[in-house]
């Protein structure tokens, strides 16, 4: 480099630190930190004409005028130096406090207002919906309980586990997996759509990944005529009742269920609605420990509770009627309930239903009074019923005492009285029996003499009996149930099923405003009005017309594509976003899914930018259970899971992992899992994000206890500490929460699903380890190679080397060393876990060497010390969770501007413990979450 460029670089640098240094008003210029970037950078990222390293140059016009076009040289340099990749390992390196200074002077520099005096929120980056979000969509706008069509990304797990508003995840559970890619019940049995493109670095649901083919737009068209004209629509969609007088929705039955109007088949989940307050005096278990019990029990197919939302409006005639109850998660035993009196099942306006949308109370006015006997039936075998539970429901406008009454075996009994205030739902109680010994309760009396209402209500009719469980042996457990997932109405919903008698543009109107997720224009309207009437005019009924003017709505560009519509401010280049888009933001985020009645109606009450209101809705929303979506969608996306399902270790190397006929059945399932509760239980209980790294609790189930050669008597609860039920161990769909049991793992790290998903089919591979480190711990993702190299199993006389000597070797070349610095560390660090995650000490003959140095993190040994160290820097980890999960939630890649609200979110996270409701609070809260770049001047 000659004198004179030279100092002309220099030049260059003091204009960038110049700017830095006067950010501030008052501030000196940082003689220091131009003196720092003048030591360390300008050597090699000097001139552009004299060809800088990686065609990298510091020597722009660093100043505010020109912040939009060197930016993002800015952000590239400030995450070398944080990261430590620069100064190269084999130049100077500035001590700790050096890197920092230029680090903060940086960070400074890119927070200063960039456009017209204001920051920049980012170009809004026009985005259309998912196939998981478009099928979230139609589900909820028109009330289905199944998906719309199958797709990849459903994933294969039961939901009934995930309850946040409970704030607790079960530390025994039930999640059921249909096997990956087999097909479940949807409305559109034969029909797709095509599969969304992943950013590089990204996500689905990145504008700048999608694209939009007339083919494609021709699939949406075709698709929404199959939704608008399906045969059952107007009995399989629960909102249509809103749209057509003659609509008639019919919940769906479970699979196996009968349809008969005098069976069911019971259910696991107790009193789900939450509005429960209080244990009767006397009663043998509270609701949460009848409900752990009855949890085993169902499992166990000893124990449920009567469904009744499919038996909605039926009575069961008394002294000779009978209601036949299959139950257990098999439903393969059953018994009968014969009622003395004509029992009703039905809704009841006056009253909160513990669960679903129907209880049960006594057909005949004024009759309070009546038994419930419990038998055998059809000669199925049933041993009587040993615990019993029942919720008695308080209404409005009603009080008194219910006496509840059960005979036992012996002719014993046993009595709890309630004395219920009035109101709908404040004083719903919870009573339980148990029958001691080798007795069963025969028969429960209701007693309602003293209750002022002319019905009495219980509901969550739920029991266990005195059946020997039904073990599954391990051979049948490797072939689940298909898991029937069923879409549950959101609280808070109100139908308004007296539109369907208005006229044609009322009702139109208001399914448009759900559909395009604002208020639509009277011009608007008209559009689909029109269409409604050339129906009509051309001969067909109003049901026809109606439907036709649905499938040109859920087509529309306004129903596809996710609004960023801002506030309009004449020509201002910034502006809030609109409610109603910061409403589909939020939605689209959280639940991959529309805004709830309840959040349009804030937004159209234009009050949802209120920060106490927006992150009173986020808190809200997760503790929804449609929030599963966001560990469904983002998490699994974040970790690559999908390509879990894809993995195939050699059989003959690793046939622990295969099982079943065919080796259908493969470990992935059972690793995915593992790592989904445990992310939904940092979702559910609102923990400190680092737990991803080193948690010192785990989901297990029969399988893992295989795979990692654990026994019941070597595990513990974490609830209690106790032992976990011994036949779990013989059981795939039963997992148990229990403490940490291996000190060399914890967290998503040495997962089996991680560390087999980066490997190969025949070995493990440190690169595709420390690639995955890289790209998903700290969003820092090394350069594709710019050479050609041979693979490392090609290279000369290589067939005496370890793997790591393999590694080693390649990295001698020049072109490869810079990245390998970086990679290989990391990638070392896990070498102890083999291609499917079992630890070994040797590979083949050789030890394993799992010693290194990330620069920036530290020297380890082994992995349990690289973890302890990705701990004690945590700043670095959740740094690259945060700009992944902004990233998503605003759907485009983040930008040199967003480097301050980056650090905003980062910096009161730490301060709340790394709570995960913290960080995502945080983004909502975000200046480019809520405003927009408009393009004006």
């Amino acid at each position: 480099m000659t004198h004179g460029n030279r100092q002309l670089t220099i030049w260059g640098i003091s204009v960038l630190l110049l700017s830095i240094g006067q950010l501030s008003a008052g501030q000196p210029t940082d003689d220091e930190t131009i003196g720092l970037i003048q030591s360390y950078c300008v050597d090699c990222h000097g001139m552009e004409e004299e060809s800088p390293e990686g065609g990298f140059s510091l020597t722009a016009e660093f100043d505010r005028e020109h912040l939009q076009s060197t930016g993002a040289v800015l952000k590239k340099a400030l995450d070398a130096i944080e990261g430590h990749e620069m100064p190269p390992a084999d130049s100077d390196q500035p001590a700790a406090h050096e890197r920092q200074k230029m680090a903060k002077g940086i960070r400074r520099w890119l927070s200063q207002p960039s456009v017209a005096d204001k920051a920049d929120p980012g170009q809004p980056v026009l985005r259309r919906l998912t196939r998981l979000e478009y099928n979230n969509t139609i589900r909820d706008l028109f009330g289905l309980e199944t998906d719309v069509f199958m797709f990849s990304e459903r994933l294969p797990f039961g939901r009934s586990h995930y309850q946040p508003q409970t704030g607790r995840m079960p530390s025994r559970l039930k999640m059921g997996a249909r096997e990956y890619g087999a097909k479940y019940p949807v409305l559109l049995r034969d029909s797709s759509m095509p599969g969304d493109s992943r950013a590089e670095h990204g996500y689905t649901n990145r504008g700048d990944a999608q694209n939009l083919t007339a083919v494609q737009f021709q699939q949406y068209v075709r698709t929404a005529g199959e939704i608008a004209f399906h045969p059952e629509l107007l009995s399989k969609a629960e909102r249509m009742e809103e749209l057509f007088p003659g609509a008639r929705f019919r919940q769906q039955s479970k699979p196996g269920q009968p349809n008969s109007k005098s069976q069911t088949t019971s259910l696991v989940r107790l009193a789900t609605n939450e509005n429960v307050h209080r244990k009767a005096t006397g009663s043998a278990w509270s609701l949460t420990e009848f409900r752990s019990r009855l949890e085993s029990a169902f499992v166990e197919d000893r124990g449920g509770v009567v469904g009744d939302e499919e038996l909605s409006n039926t009575k069961i005639a008394g002294k000779g009627g009978l209601l036949r109850v299959s139950y257990g998660k098999n439903a393969v035993r059953t018994f009968a309930i014969n009622p003395n009196e004509d029992w009703w099942i039905a809704a009841f306006g006056t009253a909160d239903e513990s669960s679903g949308h129907n209880l049960f109370a006594n057909a005949r006015k004024g009759q309070r009074s009546y038994e419930l006997t419990f038998q055998s039936v059809g000669g199925t075998p049933f041993s009587g019923i040993a615990e019993l539970g029942v919720v008695v429901l308080s209404r409005r406008g009603e009080e008194g005492t219910v006496r509840l009454k059960v005979t036992l075996s012996d002719d014993t009994t046993s009595e709890v009285s309630v004395a219920l205030k009035p109101g709908a739902g404040t004083d719903n109680t919870f009573v339980s029996f148990a029958a001691e010994g080798d007795r069963v309760i025969r028969r429960l009396a209701i007693d309602g003499s003293e209750y002022s209402g002319d019905y009495v209500l219980i509901d969550d009719l739920a029991f266990i009996t005195r059946d020997t469980p039904n073990l599954q042996p391990l051979v049948q457990a490797e072939e689940p149930d298909v898991v029937e997932e069923t879409v549950e109405q959101a609280s808070g919903v109100v139908m308004n099923r007296q539109l369907a008698k208005h006229a044609p543009a009322t009702r139109l109107q208001h399914f448009m405003q759900r559909a395009f997720r604002r208020r639509v224009s009277p011009n608007e309207v008209s559009t689909y009005l029109n269409l409604y009437q050339s129906v009509v005019d051309s001969g067909g009924n109003d049901e026809r017309a109606m439907r036709s003017a649905i499938q040109a709505v859920i087509s529309s560009p306004a129903f596809l594509y996710v609004s960023t519509e801002g506030v309009s401010q004449k020509s201002a280049p910034i502006a809030p976003l609109s409610d109603t888009a910061l409403a589909s933001r939020l939605s689209y985020f959280l639940w991959s899914s529309m805004p709830d009645d309840e959040l349009l109606t804030l937004a159209e009450e234009g009050r949802l930018q209120d920060d106490e209101i927006l992150e009173a809705q986020v808190r809200r929303m997760l503790a929804d259970r449609r929030s599963v979506e966001l560990s469904e969608n983002f998490f699994v996306q974040w970790l690559r899971l999908p390509e879990l399902w894809s993995a195939q270790p050699d059989r003959k190397l690793f046939p622990e992992f295969y099982s079943a006929i065919n080796n259908k059945r493969t470990l992935a399932q059972d690793m995915f899992g593992e790592v989904l509760l445990l992310f939904q239980t940092i979702m559910v209980e609102d923990r400190p994000v680092t737990e991803l790294l080193e948690a010192d609790y785990t989901f297990i189930n029969g399988k893992l206890m295989q795979y990692y050669q654990q026994s019941i008597s070597s595990l513990r609860s974490t609830a209690d500490g106790a032992a976990l039920f011994a036949d779990d161990q013989k059981n795939d769909r039963v997992w148990n929460r229990v403490r940490k049991f291996d000190a060399r793992r914890g967290g998503i790290l040495t997962s089996p699903a991680v560390l087999t998903l980066t490997s190969f089919p025949h070995r493990t591979s440190s690169i595709r380890r420390g690639v995955w480190i890289l790209d998903t711990v700290f969003n820092r993702h090394p350069p594709a190679p710019k050479v050609a190299v041979a693979d490392i199993d090609e290279q000369t006389d290589s067939d005496s080397l370890t793997l790591r000597e393999k590694v080693e070797r390649h990295r001698e070349n020049p072109a490869c060393a810079v990245c390998h610095d970086r990679i290989d560390p990391p990638g070392f660090a896990l070498e102890n876990f083999d291609a499917i995650g079992r630890w070994r000490d040797q590979d083949g003959e050789e030890a394993i060497d799992p010693t290194g140095e990330l620069r920036g993190i530290g020297r380890f040994k082994n992995p349990q010390e690289f973890q302890a160290l990705m701990i004690v820097q945590k700043r670095r980890f959740i740094q690259g969770l945060t700009e992944h999960l902004l990233s998503y939630a605003l759907g485009r890649k983040l930008e040199y501007f967003d480097v301050p609200t980056v650090e905003r979110i980062v910096n009161r996270t730490i301060e709340d413990d790394c709570r995960m409701s913290r960080l995502i609070v945080e983004i909502t809260l975000s200046y480019p979450f809520r405003n927009v770049r408009t393009g004006g001047n």
